[in-house]
């Protein structure tokens, strides 16, 4: 299986969890290592290396992304 993606999911909207972890859990090619919600936890996880893609969940406030 050394074709899975390994991903962190970014996640600020506690309520949005399990459908996020289930939808993206679902795609064969993806093991989520790490769900976050917070910049100091999404730093820490990718100081660790082994994660290949992030998902934001940018649902509950997308303008905050943009600045």
């Amino acid at each position: 299986m050394a074709n899975l993606l390994r991903v962190c999911v970014y996640n600020e909207e506690a309520e949005a969890s399990d459908t996020l972890l289930s939808q993206i859990g679902a795609l064969s090619f993806v093991r989520i290592v790490a769900e976050v919600s917070d910049p100091e936890a999404l730093a820490t996880n990718l100081q660790g290396g082994g994660i290949n893609l992030v998902f934001f969940h940018l649902d509950p406030d997308p303008a905050r992304v943009r600045r």
